[in-house]
């Protein structure tokens, strides 16, 4: 797939949750203002700026793509550390309709896809169970529970371990120092909590959440396209399931598949977004099968 050039049509816009956190909105205009819009949402500690191959191979596709950052990375105005906290139900509640609020005013007649990898695709997940009404449908790739029985072993006993580690290390330190750790980046106590709490339960529970999660993706009734990779112990294939068997009500294209392509030393978690021609593929292909 040839990517698209460089051209007036990227744009980055300054957007401010309510609570007056600030970053940046990263938006790949197609040229068609009606076309559907996706709504990257990161992985934990990776920069929205990583994902301009997959945006740019979104737009060759005819789509209008847009990057936001998870709190804490990137352009995000918000440190992590002792003191500076938030969890799961912030960037739901905040962070994430925030940014397609903004893609709602520049593209009012588009409809708005989230589209989630690793750790934010779990949080686009619980935006659209609680707020259905906000976006059209969701695409996640390299998504999964990271409920740690539903890995296979000797990855789910890494799973159990890891998790629970971070969480004892944020409680003492006051945060993820995960640019010491080597894993994810820093990142708020409250959200790894959040984090290896379900790791642990195989149940989504969000420290402060005003609704029961569990029920809300229960019945969420939104087309869903979860692609699962070979290779990917991340978002190991039974994890990616166990979070599909939750939306007992959405219309799920559930599709498992080897990537092509260049090897990376992230592995197929990160390969498919620098090299996207096979997973823009499957999101156009599975946008047209909703419009048919």
């Amino acid at each position: 797939m040839k990517l698209a050039p460089d051209t007036k049509l990227e744009k980055s816009l300054i957007i401010t949750a309510p609570d007056g956190a600030k970053s940046e909105l990263t938006v790949y205009e197609s040229g068609n203002d009606r076309a559907p819009v996706f709504l990257c949402v990161p992985a934990l500690g990776v920069r929205a700026r990583f994902y301009e191959p997959l945006a740019r191979a979104l737009v060759s596709a005819g789509f209008n793509a847009s990057c936001t950052e998870l709190r804490g990375t990137g352009t995000s105005s918000v440190r992590p550390a002792r003191g500076v906290d938030y969890g799961y139900e912030t960037v739901v509640s905040l962070d994430i309709p925030t940014a397609i609020d903004a893609l709602k005013e520049k593209f009012p007649e588009a409809p708005i896809y989230l589209l989630g990898h690793s750790m934010g695709g779990q949080l686009a997940t619980l935006m659209l169970a609680a707020h259905p009404d906000r976006a059209d449908g969701l695409a996640l790739v390299a998504t999964s529970s990271v409920y740690w029985r539903s890995y296979p072993f000797p990855h789910n006993l890494r799973t159990l371990l890891g998790t629970q580690f971070i969480r004892i290390v944020a409680r003492i330190a006051g945060y993820h120092p995960g640019a010491r750790l080597g894993f994810g980046g820093n990142a708020a106590r409250t959200l790894m909590t959040d984090w290896a709490r379900q790791a642990l339960s195989g149940r989504y529970r969000p420290k402060g959440a005003p609704l029961d999660y569990e029920q809300a993706l229960e019945n969420m009734a939104k087309p869903v396209l979860a692609v699962s990779l070979e290779g990917d112990f991340l978002a190991a294939r039974g994890a990616v399931d166990h979070l599909c068997g939750k939306l007992r009500r959405a219309a799920i294209t559930r599709l498992h598949i080897t990537l092509e392509g260049p090897r990376g030393p992230g592995g197929p978690h990160f390969d498919w977004v620098k090299n996207p021609a096979q997973a823009v593929r499957l999101i156009s292909e599975w946008v047209r099968s909703l419009n048919k």
